[in-house]
């Protein structure tokens, strides 16, 4: 079979995946896994351990661990305490809360935490501080998935990604590092000027502290021993992730490798459990979002099937062939758009489409730079749609009663997104730097 005919047959199981889920409320993720066992192993012939194969256990692994370990002082009401605590000082600039989530977010990107625990972190803190100071609640999701203009830095897991991707093209690593660098540089341009439209738009600054607040208590114990091992897994995390970046050493190198952000949680969750932190049956059950790990490994295993059918040779010859050079950058932009609408922009689409970078470049006489910055930023900017990693990842973690309103912002905060990426494409924005 033809596979332009297996790629409309993706795009058509999307769209049946999406319309079963808003209609009948069937998880997204186990109709998109039918259509993949379908067109996988009935139309092309694959095996279906190779469909099963493309489960991304590391996602699943993570988004599980991270979560059930916050869940510990969800339970105990850490989190809570620390919101109040963080509104108090605040309570005379309450309008700097939403900015200041978002700054939070990017010191802690830029110390090498991993984007699920910021985006959870964030997510979590803002969602106890929406209804006390009258902030709307997609702000509180543009917070927490808007945190890569710090997590985009080279030493983290984005930067790296883009950096050794580009390399194992066969660019030198001084080069790559300077395109990654540039993106960096860029994406945090783009995306505080997409979280100040937002603010403005929803009236952040009108945010204002209760009336009258009162100094909150002291931590509890509890609460104490809970913030200790968060702060001793967040500050492992981010010296490891420093330390492996600029110092090259076994001894490093290994140190880094024991500081796996996985593990950490789930040695933190042992530690909450042994210590009586919080429930242990709770955490499984209600603090890992089941339903959001189904959703990621279903639209990621019909994305697999579509890469195994040759979609990115695909994009690259009718971008070579069909897409005049002005209109490239954008177009890239919007590939990458599109397809981060239900993956993780930088870990799932720019290496599959940046292969493809290099030869467009030259056909056309463009900056490959610039090119793979498009490509990047246009993946990135999203990534905060309810059917990707990042947006789903926050989307579980936010108040039940605000979900389906915020499922809509979210989808229309992408497609503003990528709107934007695709337009600062066009106008030349991407190759203002040069790498």
């Amino acid at each position: 079979m033809e596979n332009t005919v297996i790629y409309g047959l993706v795009v058509a199981a999307v769209i049946i995946a999406i319309l079963m889920n808003w209609r009948l409320k069937i998880n997204l993720g186990l109709v998109c896994v039918v259509f993949a066992y379908i067109i996988g192993c009935i139309i092309m012939n694959m095996k279906a351990s190779a469909v099963v194969a493309m489960t991304p256990v590391k996602i699943v692994f993570q988004l599980a661990a991270i979560t059930m370990f916050f869940s510990f002082p969800h339970q105990n009401g850490t989190l809570e305490a620390l919101a109040n605590h963080i509104l108090y000082r605040c309570r005379k600039a309450a309008w700097s809360l939403p900015l200041a989530l978002l700054l939070i977010g990017a010191v802690l990107g830029i110390m090498g935490a991993p984007n699920p625990m910021i985006s959870i972190v964030i997510g979590v803190l803002g969602f106890q501080l929406y209804k006390k100071c009258h902030i709307h609640p997609l702000l509180i999701c543009i917070a927490a998935a808007l945190n890569g203009f710090g997590s985009n830095v080279l030493w983290t897991q984005s930067g790296t990604i883009i950096s050794n991707t580009i390399a194992e093209l066969g660019y030198e690593q001084s080069a790559a590092d300077a395109i990654a660098w540039k993106y960096f540089a860029l994406s945090a341009i783009t995306f505080i000027i997409i979280a100040l439209v937002f603010y403005f738009a929803l009236r952040g600054y009108r945010a204002k502290a209760p009336e009258n607040m009162q100094k909150p208590e002291p931590l509890a114990p509890v609460q104490v021993k809970s913030m200790i091992i968060i702060f001793v897994i967040v500050l492992l995390v981010i010296v490891s992730n420093i330390l492996g970046s600029f110092v090259k050493t076994s001894a490093v190198t290994a140190f880094k490798g024991y500081c796996d952000i996985q593990m950490l949680c789930l040695l933190g969750s042992l530690a909450c459990i042994l210590l009586k932190l919080g429930d242990e049956r709770t955490a499984i059950t209600k603090g890992v979002p089941w339903n959001t790990i189904i959703m990621i490994t279903g639209i990621t295993v019909l994305l697999g099937v579509a890469q195994a059918a040759g979609v990115t040779d695909w994009l690259g010859g009718l971008v070579s062939d069909s897409v005049s050079p002005v209109l490239i950058p954008p177009f890239l932009a919007l590939i990458t758009g599109v397809l981060s609408f239900f993956a993780g922009g930088i870990t799932a689409v720019f290496p599959m489409i940046a292969p493809i970078v290099p030869a467009i470049a030259a056909g056309a006489g463009l900056s490959d730079s610039t090119l793979f910055c498009c490509t990047a930023i246009g993946g990135n900017l999203t990534t905060i749609s309810p059917f990707s990693t990042g947006g789903a990842t926050i989307l579980s973690v936010a108040p039940e009663e605000e979900q389906v309103l915020l499922f809509r912002g979210q989808l229309l905060v992408a497609l503003v997104g990528l709107g934007i990426s695709m337009l600062l494409a066009f106008v030349g924005f991407y190759g203002i730097i040069p790498a």
